[in-house]
């Protein structure tokens, strides 16, 4: 069976299940609800624990966006609500395993490297 508006107002539909394009949001937003960016909704249902929000700040400025959003993405899919720093070290094992390197961020690094006798 095929679950119409009817059925259920608020059905969870994916754009690939069959019949997915007829349905309309046009109820919902006729009573006040709003489409809005993944961003936005995460920012406002998902927190990040301290630890995990300190780590975060020690990456480099060009990697830190990428990273947050990589980890918010897991953990909405995960059913996660706190980012903790476990949270953050599973998305980066995956990440590492996914493009077969580790990541260190301290190659990165601004600080210049101490000078090796007879390397001036």
């Amino acid at each position: 069976m095929v679950a119409t508006e009817q059925d259920d107002p608020f059905p969870m539909i994916t754009p690939d299940e069959p019949n997915a394009h007829l349905f309309s949001n046009a109820r919902a937003t006729e009573a006040g609800l709003r489409i809005r960016p993944l961003e936005e909704t995460v920012r406002d249902t998902l927190a990040w624990d301290e630890e995990a929000r300190e780590r975060l700040k020690r990456l480099p400025s060009f990697a830190r966006g990428m990273v947050a959003r990589s980890v918010e993405r897991y953990a909405v899919e995960q059913g996660i609500t706190v980012v903790t720093p476990e949270v953050m070290r599973i998305v980066r094992e995956q990440a590492e395993t996914r493009l077969g390197r580790r990541f260190n961020f301290s190659e990165f690094s601004r600080e210049t490297p101490a000078l090796k006798q007879g390397d001036a």
